[in-house]
Protein backbone atom coordinates (compact mmCIF):
# COMPACT_ATOMS: atom_id res chain seq x y z
CA UNK A 1 0.00 0.00 0.00
CA UNK A 2 1.24 3.35 -0.72
CA UNK A 3 1.44 6.54 1.45
CA UNK A 4 -1.14 8.46 -0.07
CA UNK A 5 -3.71 5.31 -0.25
CA UNK A 6 -2.59 4.95 3.62
CA UNK A 7 -3.58 8.86 4.51
CA UNK A 8 -6.56 7.87 2.74
CA UNK A 9 -7.50 5.32 5.21
CA UNK A 10 -6.63 7.50 7.58
CA UNK A 11 -8.76 10.30 6.88
CA UNK A 12 -11.40 8.07 6.39
CA UNK A 13 -11.13 7.14 10.02
CA UNK A 14 -10.52 10.37 11.27
CA UNK A 15 -14.34 11.09 9.72
CA UNK A 16 -15.92 8.63 11.57
CA UNK A 17 -14.07 9.73 15.03
CA UNK A 18 -14.67 13.08 14.64
CA UNK A 19 -11.43 14.12 13.89
CA UNK A 20 -10.07 17.19 11.95
CA UNK A 21 -6.51 16.48 12.12
CA UNK A 22 -4.26 13.94 13.53
CA UNK A 23 -0.81 13.48 14.80
CA UNK A 24 1.08 10.09 14.20
CA UNK A 25 4.67 9.58 15.91
CA UNK A 26 6.95 6.57 16.07
CA UNK A 27 6.39 6.61 20.03
CA UNK A 28 5.68 3.40 22.24
CA UNK A 29 3.97 3.18 25.97
CA UNK A 30 7.52 3.90 27.45
CA UNK A 31 8.92 6.19 24.92
CA UNK A 32 12.12 4.85 24.17
CA UNK A 33 14.26 6.21 21.41
CA UNK A 34 14.16 3.30 19.11
CA UNK A 35 11.01 1.46 18.91
CA UNK A 36 9.48 -2.51 17.93
CA UNK A 37 7.84 -2.70 14.45
CA UNK A 38 4.89 -2.40 16.05
CA UNK A 39 4.84 0.89 17.44
CA UNK A 40 6.90 2.68 14.06
CA UNK A 41 3.97 4.27 13.34
CA UNK A 42 4.96 7.23 11.30
CA UNK A 43 7.35 5.14 9.51
CA UNK A 44 4.78 3.10 8.03
CA UNK A 45 2.54 5.44 7.34
CA UNK A 46 4.81 8.22 5.19
CA UNK A 47 7.87 5.78 4.63
CA UNK A 48 10.59 7.77 5.96
CA UNK A 49 13.25 5.84 8.89
CA UNK A 50 15.20 7.13 11.45
CA UNK A 51 13.86 7.82 15.55
CA UNK A 52 12.65 11.69 14.85
CA UNK A 53 9.68 12.60 13.04
CA UNK A 54 5.86 13.37 13.41
CA UNK A 55 3.20 13.35 11.11
CA UNK A 56 -0.03 15.32 11.34
CA UNK A 57 -2.69 14.54 9.00
CA UNK A 58 -6.09 17.04 8.39
CA UNK A 59 -8.89 16.58 5.87
CA UNK A 60 -6.88 18.37 2.92
CA UNK A 61 -3.24 18.35 4.01
CA UNK A 62 -0.38 16.03 5.38
CA UNK A 63 2.46 17.06 6.79
CA UNK A 64 5.71 15.49 8.39
CA UNK A 65 7.90 17.44 10.88
CA UNK A 66 11.70 16.22 11.34
CA UNK A 67 15.11 17.82 12.36
CA UNK A 68 17.67 18.62 10.23
CA UNK A 69 19.26 15.14 10.63
CA UNK A 70 16.78 13.65 8.16
CA UNK A 71 15.94 16.16 5.68
CA UNK A 72 17.23 14.01 3.05
CA UNK A 73 15.95 10.62 3.80
CA UNK A 74 12.54 12.70 3.95
CA UNK A 75 13.00 14.08 0.82
CA UNK A 76 13.45 10.55 -0.68
CA UNK A 77 10.80 9.15 1.24
CA UNK A 78 8.21 11.69 0.44
CA UNK A 79 9.10 11.61 -2.89
CA UNK A 80 5.40 11.32 -5.18
CA UNK A 81 3.20 11.90 -2.21
CA UNK A 82 0.98 14.42 -0.81
CA UNK A 83 3.05 14.97 2.22
CA UNK A 84 4.95 17.93 2.96
CA UNK A 85 8.29 18.48 4.63
CA UNK A 86 7.90 20.57 7.73
CA UNK A 87 11.72 21.34 8.69
CA UNK A 88 11.92 21.37 12.63
CA UNK A 89 15.17 22.83 12.65
CA UNK A 90 14.57 26.39 10.37
CA UNK A 91 13.69 28.95 12.98
CA UNK A 92 10.55 30.03 10.94
CA UNK A 93 9.18 26.21 10.80
CA UNK A 94 6.27 26.48 13.63
CA UNK A 95 5.81 23.71 16.25
CA UNK A 96 3.06 21.36 15.67
CA UNK A 97 0.78 22.57 18.38
CA UNK A 98 1.59 26.01 16.70
CA UNK A 99 0.88 25.08 12.66
CA UNK A 100 -2.67 23.46 14.74
CA UNK A 101 -3.48 26.35 16.18
CA UNK A 102 -2.88 28.44 13.42
CA UNK A 103 -4.66 26.20 10.81
CA UNK A 104 -7.41 24.97 12.69
CA UNK A 105 -10.92 26.66 13.74
CA UNK A 106 -12.13 27.25 17.54
CA UNK A 107 -14.16 23.92 17.92
CA UNK A 108 -12.22 21.30 16.26
CA UNK A 109 -10.62 18.22 17.24
CA UNK A 110 -7.18 17.55 17.23
CA UNK A 111 -6.76 13.14 18.18
CA UNK A 112 -3.38 11.25 19.25
CA UNK A 113 -2.78 8.25 21.02
CA UNK A 114 -2.12 9.26 24.45
CA UNK A 115 -0.91 5.64 25.31
CA UNK A 116 1.95 6.19 23.45
CA UNK A 117 3.13 9.44 23.95
CA UNK A 118 4.86 11.49 26.59
CA UNK A 119 3.28 12.64 29.30
CA UNK A 120 5.06 16.18 29.41
CA UNK A 121 4.46 16.30 25.25
CA UNK A 122 0.79 15.27 25.82
CA UNK A 123 0.21 17.52 28.73
CA UNK A 124 1.82 20.91 26.60
CA UNK A 125 -0.29 19.71 23.57
CA UNK A 126 -3.86 19.58 25.35
CA UNK A 127 -2.89 22.80 27.01
CA UNK A 128 -2.54 24.80 23.61
CA UNK A 129 -4.98 23.08 22.62
CA UNK A 130 -7.17 24.77 25.07
CA UNK A 131 -5.84 27.65 24.70
CA UNK A 132 -6.81 28.20 20.85
CA UNK A 133 -10.24 26.54 21.83
CA UNK A 134 -9.68 23.18 20.15
CA UNK A 135 -10.63 19.88 21.42
CA UNK A 136 -8.48 16.62 22.37
CA UNK A 137 -8.90 13.28 21.97
CA UNK A 138 -5.95 11.45 23.37
CA UNK A 139 -7.86 7.67 23.57
CA UNK A 140 -7.44 6.18 19.78
CA UNK A 141 -5.18 4.36 17.86
CA UNK A 142 -6.62 5.12 14.33
CA UNK A 143 -3.50 3.51 12.81
CA UNK A 144 -4.33 -0.04 14.65
CA UNK A 145 -7.47 0.46 12.74
CA UNK A 146 -6.06 0.77 9.48
CA UNK A 147 -2.72 -1.15 9.57
CA UNK A 148 -4.35 -4.46 8.88
CA UNK A 149 -0.67 -6.42 8.88
CA UNK A 150 0.47 -4.69 11.98
CA UNK A 151 2.93 -6.87 13.98
CA UNK A 152 1.90 -8.05 17.29
CA UNK A 153 3.78 -6.51 20.76
CA UNK A 154 7.37 -8.43 20.69
CA UNK A 155 8.40 -11.59 23.11
CA UNK A 156 11.86 -11.56 23.49
CA UNK A 157 13.32 -13.83 25.73
CA UNK A 158 14.89 -12.58 28.95
CA UNK A 159 18.25 -13.58 30.22
CA UNK A 160 19.64 -12.93 33.75
CA UNK A 161 22.66 -11.59 34.47
CA UNK A 162 24.94 -12.37 37.13
CA UNK A 163 25.39 -10.21 40.17
CA UNK A 164 28.88 -10.67 39.30
CA UNK A 165 28.81 -7.99 36.20
CA UNK A 166 25.70 -6.63 37.77
CA UNK A 167 27.73 -5.33 40.64
CA UNK A 168 24.78 -5.41 43.19
CA UNK A 169 22.39 -8.59 44.17
CA UNK A 170 18.41 -8.00 43.33
CA UNK A 171 17.72 -7.67 46.90
CA UNK A 172 20.04 -4.96 47.93
CA UNK A 173 18.88 -2.96 45.17
CA UNK A 174 15.01 -3.11 45.54
CA UNK A 175 16.26 -2.50 49.50
CA UNK A 176 17.88 0.57 47.80
CA UNK A 177 14.81 1.91 46.31
CA UNK A 178 12.59 1.36 49.67
CA UNK A 179 14.76 3.43 51.06
CA UNK A 180 15.06 6.40 48.86
CA UNK A 181 11.21 5.98 49.04
CA UNK A 182 10.86 6.28 52.66
CA UNK A 183 13.03 9.44 52.58
CA UNK A 184 10.60 11.03 49.60
CA UNK A 185 7.50 10.12 51.22
CA UNK A 186 6.34 7.68 48.58
CA UNK A 187 4.19 4.55 49.08
CA UNK A 188 4.53 3.11 45.49
CA UNK A 189 6.78 3.57 42.85
CA UNK A 190 6.56 2.63 39.09
CA UNK A 191 9.40 1.80 37.62
CA UNK A 192 8.47 2.83 33.60
CA UNK A 193 11.34 3.57 31.81
CA UNK A 194 12.13 -0.69 30.17
CA UNK A 195 15.93 -0.18 31.24
CA UNK A 196 15.05 0.45 34.86
CA UNK A 197 13.20 -2.82 35.35
CA UNK A 198 16.62 -4.42 33.64
CA UNK A 199 18.53 -2.74 36.19
CA UNK A 200 16.48 -3.51 39.43
CA UNK A 201 16.49 -7.03 38.20
CA UNK A 202 19.21 -8.09 36.78
CA UNK A 203 18.64 -8.95 33.34
CA UNK A 204 18.35 -7.86 29.72
CA UNK A 205 16.10 -8.63 26.97
CA UNK A 206 14.98 -8.72 23.15
CA UNK A 207 12.06 -7.11 22.37
CA UNK A 208 13.95 -4.28 20.24
CA UNK A 209 17.01 -4.83 17.78
CA UNK A 210 20.03 -3.92 18.88
CA UNK A 211 18.86 -2.53 22.58
CA UNK A 212 18.94 -4.60 25.80
CA UNK A 213 15.51 -3.75 26.70
CA UNK A 214 12.25 -5.37 26.98
CA UNK A 215 8.70 -4.10 27.12
CA UNK A 216 7.63 -4.32 30.84
CA UNK A 217 7.07 -2.15 33.63
CA UNK A 218 7.37 -2.32 37.65
CA UNK A 219 6.07 -1.26 40.42
CA UNK A 220 7.54 -1.27 44.14
CA UNK A 221 5.45 -0.96 47.36
CA UNK A 222 7.12 -1.62 50.68
CA UNK A 223 5.27 -4.86 50.80
CA UNK A 224 5.59 -5.81 47.29
CA UNK A 225 7.23 -6.14 44.08
CA UNK A 226 5.33 -6.15 40.96
CA UNK A 227 6.74 -7.00 37.59
CA UNK A 228 4.42 -6.64 34.40
CA UNK A 229 5.39 -8.48 31.66
CA UNK A 230 4.39 -10.64 28.91
CA UNK A 231 5.01 -14.02 30.41
CA UNK A 232 6.18 -16.09 26.92
CA UNK A 233 8.93 -13.81 27.34
CA UNK A 234 9.70 -16.12 30.49
CA UNK A 235 11.80 -19.24 30.37
CA UNK A 236 12.88 -21.84 33.77
CA UNK A 237 15.98 -20.52 35.34
CA UNK A 238 18.58 -23.62 35.56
Amino acid sequence: MQTNQKITLLRAEMAKSGIDAYIVSNADPHHNEYVAERWSCRQWLSGMKGSAGTVVVTADWCGLWTDSRYYEIALGALEGTEVELMRSSDLDTPAIDKWLKSNLKSGQTVGFNGADTDLKQAREWVKQFDQASLKALTDLDLINTIRKDRPEAPKGELFLVDDSYAGQSIESKITAVRDEMTTAGVEAYLLGRTDESCWLFNFRGTDIAKNPTPYCFTLITQESVIFYVDTEKLTPVA
